[in-house]
């Protein structure tokens, strides 16, 4: 196996970002709603069960910084994973929490 790439300070600096922003209990369980297909506000606010407010919020801070994407259908906005890369690094957290019992 070759030896991992040794990445530069701004690829790190991104990368610090995007697991700053998914570090939020409420925003990875937005992540995992809407990990097979996309959904409006309320049937995610239904979903992970938190006030429309609190949803909102998260949707807003994650579609800003790149991780979700909206799409406006007359009143009704719908969220969805913005990249495929988003869903690997829940997987990873979630398989580093099973396996070394975090």
């Amino acid at each position: 196996m070759a030896a991992p790439t040794k990445l530069d300070i701004e690829t790190l600096k991104k990368a610090a970002g995007l697991l700053k922003t998914m570090a939020h209990p409420v925003r990875l369980d937005i992540v995992q709603c809407l990990r097979d297909q996309e959904h409006a506000v309320r049937e995610i606010q239904a979903a992970i069960g938190k006030p429309q407010a609190i949803v909102s919020q998260q949707l807003r801070v994650m579609r800003d910084r790149g991780v979700l994407s909206a799409r406006r259908e007359g009143t009704t906005v719908y969220y969805s994973v913005a990249h495929p890369f988003v869903l690997y690094v829940l997987n990873c957290m979630v398989r580093c929490v099973q396996e070394a019992e975090l």
